[in-house]
């Protein structure tokens, strides 16, 4: 027994005529009478009977029209919430990062309105893999050496590398800061795989020594908190800070190879139209901002 026949035996029970159901479902009245036959022989028993005043519901048939009404409407709601969820799976853009800061970079309007699901790659060549595979339509990532035919990469942010730090923190009144003015101060080491941080932590071994890395985190939350308590510095993009971290300063280095740089990947062939809209918002946002 299926739902279609539930809801016509719902009809006869309702107008206690055949015909008058078999109008309001847009059947024959021959069709209708062999979907009741069907019922009454899996279920073992007469569902109506006919008496002077129509139709008139068995004991049997009494129950079963209980459980009817009782499902009916909850399955029409069920589907109806299928199908939202359908069309907003297709308006939705799947997008990978290559690492935490990455989602970032993604401004929040984009974010809240229920068209982004997303998900994170191990590193920057993990994450256009995702897209060359199909799992995912766009990713965040730093610029690609190479691409294969059919992708395209549009950059988006270009900065000098940022360390954030509390505004009690003894760096935080200059202006910029150089590799040399590090050496002696614990940084918090963000747990993922860049090629800034790489640069950096380059630079600081030509520079003469290691950053002190004293905490590793991929949770950018506790990362903040630290560093309100400590006099700690957290390499960190300038997108990923909000203006309500009124408490925090964040300052660039000095260096040409000491930069931040990020933007997306698509591939040609599977470019929807909500994925080109997408990039295209991206982009016009960082143009206005700069």
């Amino acid at each position: 027994m299926n739902i279609n026949q539930l809801r016509q035996f719902a009809a006869v029970a309702r107008y206690k005529s055949m015909t008058r159901a078999a109008q309001e479902l847009y059947m024959t009245q021959q069709a209708l009478s062999k979907t009741l036959k069907l019922m009454q022989n899996e279920m073992g028993g007469e569902l109506f009977v006919s008496r002077g005043q129509g139709l008139q519901l068995t004991d049997l048939g009494s129950k079963l029209l209980a459980i009817a009404e009782s499902l009916l409407p909850r399955y029409d709601s069920c589907m109806e919430m299928i199908t939202q969820l359908i069309e907003q799976n297709k308006n939705r853009v799947s997008v990978c990062f290559e690492n935490g800061f990455g989602k970032y970079a993604i401004p929040a309007e984009l974010m809240l309105d229920g068209t982004v699901s997303t998900q994170m790659a191990a590193d920057g060549a993990g994450c256009i893999r995702e897209v060359e595979e199909g799992r995912a339509e766009v990713g965040v990532c730093s610029p690609p050496e190479a691409l294969r035919d059919g992708m395209r990469y549009f950059p988006l942010v270009r900065e000098p590398l940022m360390l954030l730090m509390r505004r009690e923190h003894p760096l935080a009144g200059e202006k910029s800061l150089r590799v040399g003015q590090l050496r002696d101060y614990p940084h918090i080491m963000p747990a993922l795989h860049s090629a800034e941080m790489n640069r950096y932590i380059s630079r600081c071994i030509d520079e003469g020594f290691f950053p002190r890395f004293v905490i590793e985190s991929r949770d950018f939350g506790f990362m903040v908190r630290a560093l309100l308590t400590e006099d700690l510095l957290l390499p960190c993009p300038s997108f990923a800070v909000e203006e309500r971290m009124s408490d925090l300063v964040l300052l660039p280095l000095e260096g040409e190879k000491l930069f931040t740089e990020i933007g997306v990947v698509v591939r040609r062939e599977r470019c929807s139209g909500k994925t080109e809209q997408f990039v295209e918002r991206l982009r016009e946002f960082y143009k206005t901002r700069g």
